[in-house]
């Protein structure tokens, strides 16, 4: 490896590592302090346009056009489809056995209004979120160590960051980890479908159906309860709406 790569791959994981942690704090301060309403949303806007600024700073292909619609493509695509199937009905057994809350942040999760939340889940978190992980910070890892390098580092800096939803009180860590392995397959397929697509609409389509699906087969539930929201099991320590 000659001195030069050696230069670049120290660069790009370095400035990644860099923005991860800037991200890290600037979210930790603004969603702890902010009284806005909607912070979550305007902190998902702000990632947006600082990965667009980024992507033209070191001519990162985000992907706002055009998709390699190949074989290669489409897998990963249905596979992310066939994690929200696995995710739907994990859900199901989960009511029926009644154990949902050692799953999912119930209380977290149904806290503000159904449309709040469909655009929070359908619109602002898959945005922000795949544009920062894929666009900005996969692809900066892959100047540094190419493709494959690239989507198992994302998957561990994803994975890791959401991990602050324990620090931060909306889920427990026992929810954490029942949740872990979901999070890792679908980051991978994330991760797998931008790369051969080429395209960051897909992983933003996967991402939203994962979350708001997810949302809306709890709030059915719980309003076929009988209940508006259920018992508080963990507190409103932040608005921070992950899944």
């Amino acid at each position: 490896m000659g001195a030069e790569r050696v230069t670049y791959l120290v660069l790009y994981i370095f400035l990644a590592i860099l923005i991860i942690l800037v991200d890290v704090l600037l979210n930790k301060l603004w969603l702890t302090h902010s009284c806005y309403r909607y912070k979550t949303e305007i902190a998902n806007l702000i990632r947006v346009g600082f990965t667009i600024v980024m992507s033209l700073v070191f001519n990162l292909p985000l992907g706002f056009s055009g998709i390699n619609s190949g074989w290669q493509t489409w897998l990963p695509f249905f596979l992310g489809i066939g994690l929200f199937a696995i995710s739907y009905f994990s859900l199901q057994i989960a009511y029926k056995e009644g154990v949902t809350h050692e799953y999912i942040p119930l209380n977290n999760l149904l806290d503000g209004s159904l449309g709040e939340k469909v655009l929070l889940l359908g619109l602002f978190v898959p945005l922000g979120e795949e544009l920062f992980y894929r666009g900005l910070i996969q692809n900066l890892f892959v100047k540094a160590i190419g493709d494959l390098g690239a989507i198992l580092l994302t998957i561990l800096v994803f994975v890791g960051i959401h991990y602050g939803n324990v620090i931060s009180g909306f889920e427990t860590k026992e929810q954490f980890f029942s949740m872990l392995l979901g999070r890792l397959l679908l980051t991978s397929v994330l991760g797998w479908l931008y790369l051969e697509s080429q395209s960051i609409w897909l992983p933003i389509f996967i991402h939203a159906l994962q979350d708001l699906g997810t949302y809306l087969i709890v709030y059915g539930k719980e309003k076929g309860l009988g209940s508006s929201k259920p018992p508080n099991l963990l507190g409103e320590k932040d608005s921070r709406t992950d899944i």
